[in-house]
């Protein structure tokens, strides 16, 4: 039997719900962000902003510089979640075959739902206007048969689009395709084909396989087998663990305060580690990123001396790290992520159970009553300067 398989992806999704949730921002050019003030990075902007060049992760001055007229919207991750979970909700009342890849995206087996509907298009309208009448948000749909063609019709189609590309149609459809539009490919990569002399896939995909093996590796054969239109048919329904957690943040305003970056860091860790010991995770392996006043950045990694969740052991590794970069020049941004994760803590002769006991206990306190309700000393100095402690990377939680 031929397999449907579709891409949903929700059009400009935390801009779309602060224009549902507040209607004097619709058809107006809006960023949502991590911060309201002029400082900080766009998680993501109305088609009213892209028009002018504005585009996620961009910062909030050069945004402003683009579209002047911009309203910046301070974001709500909670209030995303509970979107995101509702539309999802909507695909599973029609297939119950669905695969979430991010808060606004997924993957599913439309397959039996065209048999009912009659048309792979009549069956992606009926998942638009599900997700239209729960959510009142806006939605595009690509529908092929493999995740991968599915999910760049999707692109293709925005905002508010159907595209529907049957099987014996692939080959054509990908052979004009600039290559910077196939998932897997990104900007590095694009600039090296393109210094190679090709533009789309079509090209690609005339010379032979052997040659990409051999220049790429592995990566190679997945690169000319996307640039051929191939990709799996499977849908993951099962949530797949953690690769990472991290927390990161702009300054308020760029500093050579060692002592407050200090405490920044360890907040930082303390954000980290109390979502990891609500998820039950250890980390072995830690790494630091920091961005000066110039933009340029640089990121080490080093091991833990055991898998952990604690944050005055993560903040002693990740300030060992960064204390020798700090020089003359002003930081900007500053974060850190834990990897190598486990379910399983390494044993310890003399466990500190006072300590675990104090953990949970503040865990739960900042559970009830705000995350900054209750914290150690180490990370108050400079909480004045910045109360709040927003993520640079929007708002997921990973």
């Amino acid at each position: 039997m031929k397999r449907w398989i579709a891409h949903l992806d929700m059009d400009a999704f935390f801009a779309s719900v602060e224009q549902v949730l507040n209607p004097s921002l619709q058809g107006k050019a809006i960023c949502v962000s991590g911060k309201s003030e002029t400082r900080g990075v766009i998680a993501a902007s109305s088609y009213e902003a892209k028009k002018y060049g504005v585009k996620s992760g961009m910062n909030i001055r050069e945004a402003l510089h683009l579209c002047p007229h911009a309203t910046i919207v301070k974001g709500d991750f909670n209030r995303y979640s509970e979107v995101s979970r509702q539309i999802f909700s909507s695909i599973e009342s029609i297939t119950g075959s669905v695969e979430v890849t991010s808060i606004d995206e997924a993957f599913f087996d439309l397959t039996d739902t065209v048999l009912v509907e009659g048309s792979p298009e009549c069956a992606a309208s009926l998942i638009k206007k599900r997700v239209k009448e729960r959510t009142g948000l806006p939605c595009s749909v690509g529908v092929s048969s493999n995740k991968t063609v599915a999910k760049i019709s999707s692109a293709f189609c925005k905002p508010e689009g159907i595209l529907v590309v049957p099987c014996d149609q692939i080959a054509d459809f990908m052979h004009a395709l600039p290559i910077e539009k196939v998932p897997g490919i990104g900007p590095r990569l694009t600039e090296r084909l393109h210094l190679m002399g090709i533009f789309t896939c079509g090209v690609l995909t005339l010379i032979p396989l052997s040659f990409w093996h051999r220049r790429f590796g592995l990566y190679g054969i997945k690169i000319y087998q996307w640039c051929m239109g191939r990709g799996s048919e499977h849908i993951a329904t099962v949530v797949e663990d953690p690769k990472s957690f991290s927390h990161s943040c702009t300054l308020p305003k760029n500093t050579l305060d060692i002592e407050f970056l200090r405490s920044l860091l360890f907040r930082l860790a303390e954000r980290v580690a109390a979502r990891m010991r609500e998820s039950g995770w250890y980390g072995s392996r830690i790494s630091c990123k920091i961005r000066f006043e110039d933009f340029i950045s640089f990121e080490r990694q080093a091991p833990l001396p055991s898998p952990s969740c604690d944050e005055k052991e993560f903040f002693t590794t990740a300030w060992q790290i960064i204390e020798p970069y700090l020089s003359s020049k002003k930081v900007r941004q500053i974060g850190l992520t834990l990897c190598g994760l486990t379910k399983t803590p390494q044993l310890h002769l003399f466990r500190n159970t006072k300590r675990e006991k104090t953990l949970a206990a503040m865990d739960s306190l900042n559970a009830k009553y705000g995350s900054d309700t209750l914290f150690l000393a180490a990370s108050l100095y400079g909480k004045d300067r910045m109360p709040a402690l927003e993520k640079v990377n929007a708002f997921f939680p990973g």
